[in-house]
């Protein structure tokens, strides 16, 4: 360790004796048999003498020795491993040290070993007031008591072997569970419902023995799991949070470390500490910073004693933290070997080497000295034996190896059921994934990203043109095309000539969001600058309502944003879902009227999105056609309220589509002239360019 070492400072034993009153030495003298005679014996220093050489006499000082009760000689043997221990946890364990006037037996075992001249305050006086006591080195060799039988070396147990990919991937799980559960209640808003701890526990590698009725807050192992989680932020109450994302990406040395900075905490996970009931709640970062030195510097196997042993002769720890934080050496003892078994054996810093013993890894090495990583690694591709399995018709079962990167499994995750990862055999060395219409629906409502999931499957080596991946295709279109009940503001005219002519204003047409019908459109934008050119254009309007002027604020321009984050969901894979709940909060933040003219914006936006990506094509569209070829029979139809058939050329797709339409009337935009129609295949008003139609023909009424 870095603090100097105390036994070096403590002096012989006849410089101790001298710090002694005359009184204490003659009860001392008294104790162990030594009797002077003569004036001698009113003088200190004969005493100081003639104890001293008492210790000296080996035969004397063994058979005093084994006279003494087992505390005695095993508080002394404590206090030569401690050497200036805190005085308040020693008296605690070895039975107190009365004042001088009212010793008398029995004795304590602190009260023998003081009575004996073996134990002293540091810096001298009386013992009984010293915050630090010790005890002299003697030139006798005393016998100790037996040290405790030690167990042979406990082996691992459970599937897979105990790596440090044990506690990322188990960290990885519980996000995933999560995910698959989004509207989990929490108890206290921190503890798994019973129910969830069980099935959580199947899933991972290292699961915790849970008894009947066993809560999250009494099982250690997944409380420490969750202290981790949430002290790396990775997990915000029952919700995975950006960086939770963002951590399943890294690589498995980058996840260890990030969890052992959180864990190392800085002071600022005081608070979780407590909440999760951790050995080292309450703790500063000074003696953390001490017991982590330690550590780096220990090559042999170790007990929770002898880590307690080096902070209790570190001169630069206050003895009022160990008053503060506990009552005997025991206690400490069991905090420290509590602290060794749970969150610094699921780190990986240290393993058990015998019953009563750790010792440092090769990744707690890594981690305290900055030593080269160990090599870890997450399966993807072929390495992750991903297959398809077959659960019923309206139901598709995934099986992944249990180290497959937790990135693909938090995006399978997202969008498959609740507790279908059931062992199999195996145990934990497989999850499986189960995608059903449902937890698709669940998914894209909660702003889950499909091309996110499309990404994990590619990273599988799994083929997106399947059938198994077709199944979840056609689940998510159903998905994404939900009955929505939205406000909004609505521009109605009194012929279809009119909204024709509205749309090819330029001032009024950026207003236009979406024609719901050959009289009604669908507008967004400012409504009163509406109101006014469509005022200054020497038409009557009168509005149903009272406009307000009042821009949308932040929370609504957050609310677009986001929407149009899980939009590109649809076409780029996220980094991290938005939660549609949270969006609604914003949006519902909103006035009435902001509403309606948000999600009007969000409408448009999404189809110039659409408009964008049809004229980025992957391939040259086909020969363009001459408009005037189409004119006439579109001018017809919209007189006889006719369909058309048209073969048209998506440039989005690369594709020519068959299409039905309702044609309300032409526009030109940049010379380009367009039809403004009612699709029967999208369901909805679209704008087709005439150049692009391959093929037109009218539809019989008989047809309809």
């Amino acid at each position: 360790m870095s603090a100097r070492s105390i036994s070096t400072t403590i002096p012989p034993l006849t410089d101790l004796l001298a710090a002694l009153s005359y009184d204490a030495l003659r009860r001392i003298g008294a104790f162990l048999g030594v009797g002077l005679r003569g004036a001698g014996r009113h003088h200190k220093r004969t005493w100081v003498l003639a104890i001293a050489a008492f210790w000296e006499d080996s035969a004397r000082a063994k058979t005093h020795w084994e006279k003494l009760s087992p505390p005695a000689r095993t508080a002394r043997t404590r206090l030569l491993a401690a050497p200036a221990a805190p005085a308040a946890l020693f008296l605690s364990e070895y039975g107190g040290l009365r004042a001088l006037a009212q010793l008398h037996p029995p004795f304590s075992g602190a009260e023998q070993l003081f009575l004996s001249g073996l134990l002293h305050a540091v810096g001298g006086g009386a013992p009984q007031a010293a915050p630090r006591l010790c005890t002299p080195p003697l030139n006798v060799a005393l016998q100790s008591n037996p040290p405790a039988a030690e167990i042979g070396a406990v082996a691992e147990e459970g599937h897979p072997p105990h790596t440090p990919l044990t506690v990322l991937h188990d960290i990885s799980q519980a996000l995933a569970f999560l995910l698959q559960h989004p509207t989990l209640p929490l108890q206290h808003r921190r503890w798994l419902p019973p129910s969830a701890l069980r099935a959580l526990n199947r899933r991972l590698a290292a699961p915790a023995s849970l008894a009947a009725r066993s809560t999250h807050r009494q099982t250690s192992t997944l409380r420490t799991l969750w202290f981790l989680a949430v002290q790396a932020n990775l997990i915000d109450g029952a919700h995975v949070t950006a960086a939770g994302w963002a951590w399943a990406a890294l690589p498995p040395d980058a996840q260890l470390t990030t969890l052992w900075r959180a864990w190392l905490g800085a002071g600022g996970g005081a608070d979780a500490r407590r909440a999760y009931h951790q050995p080292d709640a309450g703790w500063d970062d000074a003696i953390r910073a001490r017991y982590t030195t330690w550590l780096a510097h220990c090559a042999t196997p170790f007990s929770a004693t002898d880590l307690a042993n080096a902070l209790l002769s570190d001169e630069t720890l206050p003895v009022a933290f160990f008053v503060a934080h506990f009552q005997t050496l025991t206690a400490l003892d069991h905090a420290l070997a509590t602290l060794l078994d749970e969150p610094l054996m699921a780190l990986g810093l240290v393993a058990r080497h015998s019953y009563h013993q750790h010792r440092v890894t090769a990744t707690g090495r890594w981690l305290l000295a900055a030593e080269s990583p160990p090599w870890l690694a997450w399966k993807r591709g072929a390495a992750s034996a991903a297959r398809w399995r077959h659960a019923c018709d309206d139901t598709l079962c995934l099986q992944v190896a249990w180290d497959a990167a937790p990135d693909i499994q938090l995006a399978l995750a997202q969008f498959s059921v609740a507790d279908a990862d059931e062992p199999e055999g195996d145990g934990a060395s497989v999850h499986r994934y189960c995608f059903t219409p449902f937890s698709i629906a669940r998914a894209v409502g909660l702003g889950a990203s499909m091309a996110a999931l499309w990404q994990a499957l590619t990273a599988l080596d799994l083929p997106l043109h399947g059938a198994e991946a077709l199944q979840l295709r056609r689940w998510w279109e159903e998905a994404a095309t939900p009955i929505r009940v939205t406000l909004a503001p609505v521009l109605r005219t009194h012929s279809a000539a009119q909204l024709a002519h509205l749309a090819q204003q330029a001032a009024i047409r950026p207003f236009l969001a979406e024609v719901l019908a050959p009289t009604a459109a669908i507008v967004t934008g400012d409504i009163a600058a509406l109101l006014a050119r469509l005022r200054a254009a020497g038409l009557a309007v009168v509005p149903d309502a009272a406009v307000d002027p009042t821009p949308a604020d932040d929370n609504g321009l957050l609310w677009l944003a986001g929407k149009l984050y899980q939009h590109l969901g649809r076409y780029l894979p996220a980094p991290a879902p938005i939660d549609t709940r949270l969006l609604d909060r914003l949006l519902t933040s909103q006035p009435p009227w902001q509403q309606a003219l948000l999600q009007a914006q969000y409408e448009r936006l999404v189809e110039h999105l659409a408009d964008l990506l049809d004229n980025l094509p992957f391939t040259p569209p086909p020969t363009p056609t001459d408009p005037a070829t189409w004119q006439a029979l579109i001018h017809t139809a919209i007189e006889q309220k006719q369909s058309l058939q048209i073969t048209y050329f998506s440039a989005g797709r690369n594709l020519l589509t068959q299409r039905r339409i309702e044609p309300y009337w032409l526009e030109e935009h940049r010379g380009v002239l367009y039809v403004r129609a009612y699709c029967h295949s999208a369901a909805r008003v679209l704008t087709f360019r005439l150049d692009r139609i391959q093929a037109l023909e009218a539809v019989s009424r008989s047809s309809d």
